[in-house]
């Protein structure tokens, strides 16, 4: 397992193996995107063994299970900067929980290609 500046090995790895297999370019994609925006991003879910992703209700194709995928909580402006941001920085997927409680807020955000029945970029709520 590779490490990364900003984001440590247990907040990337999947809760039931405690292990990660980030994407390279997706990681170094995100990096970026923390220096650009300059404030620390919490990371609540990276990386998903198939297990996992199951328990948790994942999509079959979910870019979690590639590595390619993180769940930042984040909400008001700080939200809005990093949604800008990451499409400036070729983010592909942007997903959009910004209701209720502050503590349930997230941003996802992915840098999957274009696959059949789903267009990219994208951005869409949950």
């Amino acid at each position: 397992m590779k490490s990364w500046p900003y984001f440590p090995n247990q907040i990337l790895s999947s809760p039931d193996t405690g292990r990660h297999e980030m994407d390279e370019r997706f990681m170094l994609r995100l990096v970026l995107l923390r220096e650009e925006l300059g404030f620390p991003l919490i990371v609540t879910s990276a990386y998903r063994s198939p297990q996992h992703n199951a328990k948790v209700g994942g999509r079959s194709r979910s870019a979690h299970l590639a590595g390619r995928a993180v769940d930042i909580a984040i909400s008001g402006d700080k939200a809005h900067r990093l949604v800008r941001m990451a499409l400036m920085l070729g983010f592909t997927g942007i997903g959009i929980r910004q209701r209720g409680d502050f503590r349930s807020r997230y941003v996802h955000v992915d840098d999957l290609d274009k696959a059949p029945g789903i267009p990219r970029p994208t951005i869409w709520s949950y």
